[in-house]
């Protein structure tokens, strides 16, 4: 079913293109296509801070932004690497800075955090990267398709680490192969071809992996890649704002979608095999989805502005 009208909109500098709110719930931030960042209240009523666009910047510049767990810092990625700044102000407090040894020079393509703050970014490449903000350089080993995974895996277009931190999850952008690594090893553990979609956000218990096409909603088990559940979206193919609009959030007992076309459903956990939530407000997302630490506002992003919702 779909989500009631949002309770607010507003517009930022730009078409928004990633959207996180703060650890703490403070503070909303978003990056936009062509490199600049904003940051506003919660409540959406009040820009905070703003970065304009880098001077290097391509003009489709796509900069992924995320909260960095424990934190209030969101994570930035520009060009190769990522960068962290005060959620509150955007200032900068590091930016990482890959040796000659082990610098990417592949744009960056999808990131997302440990829960012990480290970050790990996604390359077009097909290759994943550790970085470690205590020492701002990137890990030496990384997490390579064409080395430990199916040689022929493309560039990552999202990943995620399952609850834990012991185990990384990336998507490819070839028939929407999913791969499942162990963190410690850098090694390939599981390759699940039949997951397709062009995004996926992970159930808080680690077990079971949702994907989206834009045409439909898929939920398999992990590692088996089996699936248990689908839901249409009614429709056929990619929308009309393109991959990039789509979004997917899981809680512990629903799971909301956004089409791209300014439309957010949602549909609860009734079919046998979902596992049980662990305590707290906790959620798998992806995409042009964020939901609040307390769970109780849904931020999405429609015709390229920000929607709340009030859940």
């Amino acid at each position: 079913m779909l989500v009631p009208p949002p309770r607010h909109s507003f517009r930022g500098v730009g078409l928004v293109f990633s959207i996180a709110f703060s650890s703490s719930g403070q503070w909303l931030g978003f990056s936009c296509v062509g490199g600049a960042v904003e940051v506003w209240d919660a409540a959406g009523t009040k820009r905070r801070a703003k970065r304009p666009v880098p001077p290097d910047a391509d003009p489709y510049e796509k900069r992924h932004l995320l909260a960095v767990p424990g934190t209030e810092q969101f994570a930035l990625t520009f060009k190769a690497v990522p960068e962290l700044v005060e959620a509150a102000t955007l200032k900068s407090v590091a930016v990482m800075t890959p040796s000659a040894a082990t610098a990417m020079r592949h744009t960056v393509s999808a990131l997302a955090a440990f829960p012990d703050g480290r970050l790990v970014t996604g390359h077009k490449n097909g290759a994943a990267r550790v970085w470690a903000p205590s020492t701002g350089k990137a890990e030496r080993r990384t997490f390579d398709a064409h080395i430990g995974g199916p040689k022929w895996a493309k560039e990552i277009r999202h990943l995620a680490v399952m609850p834990g931190g012991e185990r990384l999850v990336t998507l490819h952008d070839n028939g929407g192969a999913v791969v499942i690594w162990d963190v410690a090893t850098r090694k390939c553990l599981h390759v699940i071809t039949n997951a397709s979609g062009w995004i996926f956000a992970l159930h808080p218990s680690g077990a079971v992996l949702v994907t989206t096409d834009g045409g439909k909603v898929s939920a398999h088990h992990l590692p088996s890649g089996v699936e248990f559940a689908r839901h249409s979206l009614g429709r056929k193919g990619v929308p009309q704002g393109g991959k990039d609009s789509l979004g997917l959030l899981v809680t512990g007992d629903r799971v909301y979608v956004s089409d791209g076309d300014g439309k957010v459903s949602s549909f609860p956990l009734e079919e046998d095999g979902w596992p049980a939530a662990p305590p707290g407000n906790v959620a798998g997302q992806a995409g042009v989805l964020a939901l609040s630490p307390d769970g109780r506002v849904l931020a999405s992003i429609d015709s390229g502005q920000v929607a709340l919702y009030d859940l």
